[in-house]
């Protein structure tokens, strides 16, 4: 039972990345572009290039072309820091962010939709399990859905 578990979120998994490519490739984004896009979107105030570029996995010189790329398109901007003056920070802009808010509202109104099939018991079994594997993976969820099981 557990291996058919495992496969069934292996299987969503997969549905959410081809979710996510489709609004990817919507939106005329490369892999690099959409991926700071979604890290910029996670950000509260901003990532400096430095930062941006870390999690990417790419060279400063990378970065400022990816940025100045999402720049031109109106997805991001840099800015001033806050606390540091003499640096900068980017930050997606409305564009940038309603792409991104784009995928994540497309894929709960798929699960919503979904857990609305369960009884509440099953979906608490579901919750648990799902938070058990991300805790498992180093991951601690931060929040639950808003919508509460249903009977």
């Amino acid at each position: 039972m557990s291996a058919e578990l495992a496969h069934v979120v292996q299987q969503l998994i997969i549905a959410v990345q081809h979710l996510s490519a489709a609004n990817r490739q919507g939106a005329r984004l490369s892999p690099h572009e959409y991926a700071a896009l979604q890290h910029l979107h996670r950000s509260e105030d901003g990532l400096t290039p430095s930062q941006l570029g870390e999690r990417l996995g790419i060279t400063t010189g990378s970065t400022t072309k990816l940025i100045d790329r999402l720049e031109r398109r109106r997805l991001a901007a840099r800015k001033r820091n806050r606390t540091d003056r003499r640096s900068l920070t980017v930050a997606p802009t409305a564009t940038g962010r309603q792409i991104i808010a784009r995928e994540t509202t497309l894929i709960r109104e798929q699960l919503d939709a979904s857990a609305t099939t369960l009884r509440t018991a099953d979906q608490k079994a579901a919750i648990r399990y799902l938070e058990t594997a991300l805790n498992s993976l180093g991951h601690v969820p931060t929040e639950h859905a808003t919508t509460q099981p249903r009977d």
